[in-house]
């Protein structure tokens, strides 16, 4: 995957599927989602959502969002060159 598409990922399958899961799993939320390392809490992702809602509206919503696939990108990249050894 490349950036553009993790976080393409991120906002278009990621949030919609965790908001979905929680409901068939019969709980509010989740008590928490690992991705690459990064650690979703039910506070950090609802704030997560939040940043992408306002991205196009907001610097610091755009900034915030952007530095959580800056943070999981990378790991990401790790876990790829792991798999192809």
């Amino acid at each position: 995957m490349t950036y553009e598409e993790l976080f393409n990922y991120l906002k278009d399958d990621f949030i919609p599927l965790c908001k979905l899961q929680a409901p068939i799993a019969k709980v509010r939320f989740h008590n928490k989602v690992t991705i690459y390392g990064y650690e979703f809490t039910p506070e950090e992702f609802t704030k997560f959502e939040e940043y992408f809602k306002n991205y196009y509206h907001n610097f610091e919503s755009k900034e915030k969002f952007d530095n959580i696939v800056n943070i999981i990108y990378p790991q990401y990249r790790k876990e790829m060159e792991k798999k192809k050894r």
